[in-house]
């Protein structure tokens, strides 16, 4: 079972991931942990595209179930193919913002307040993610990340309202208990 969850930042596309994961004893993976280099601050240095694209292949190739989190789009198309589902997540921006604001207090604490080192890297993070909506085609957009899914031969779940991690849990696994039982009667057929 090979699982993607995109949508825009602050949307929960990690938190999904981690779940299913846990309940499906499937290695989860979240694709700024290829998309980044590990520096600190951190989000400072991206990876050169042909090393994120082949770190990402090494590590799904591992494994004959994943879920992954996160956008890749512009370099991780490869992976279109082997989908067996995908998930997209979207509220709306007042209630992403919030989100991320909290989370990067969480994370990195004083670090984001004015004059410290991490300030300008954060407020240049959520005006990114503030320009979600703006539909632009070279940036991860709402606009950018439909036209991305439109071409899969999987099957799509989108959630486009806020709702309880369990709610969210009851649709996907309906849908992931489905293809589960699909794939275990081809592999009975053979």
């Amino acid at each position: 079972m090979k699982i993607h969850i995109l949508g825009p930042s602050g949307s929960g596309t990690s938190t999904l991931g981690e779940t299913i994961s846990k309940k499906y004893n499937f290695p989860w993976f979240d694709s700024d942990n290829f998309f980044w280099e590990q520096t600190d601050p951190p989000f400072l240095k991206k990876r050169i595209k042909k090393d994120r694209v082949q770190f990402l292949k090494r590590e799904l190739n591992k494994n004959d179930s994943w879920v992954l989190s996160g956008s890749i789009i512009g370099w991780g198309d490869f992976i279109k193919k082997r989908l067996d589902l995908v998930i997209y997540l979207y509220i709306e921006p007042a209630i992403r913002i919030h989100r991320l604001i909290d989370r990067e207090r969480v994370r990195y604490g004083n670090r984001i307040d004015p004059g410290n080192d991490m300030y300008k890297i954060h407020i240049e993070f959520i005006e990114w993610a503030r320009n979600y909506e703006r539909d632009n085609m070279n940036m991860r957009s709402r606009k950018s990340e439909n036209e991305w899914m439109k071409d899969l031969k999987c099957k799509i779940i989108k959630i486009e309202e806020e709702m309880s991690l369990q709610k969210e849990m009851e649709i996907v696994s309906k849908e992931i208990n489905l293809l589960l039982i699909k794939k275990r009667q081809k592999i009975i057929k053979i």
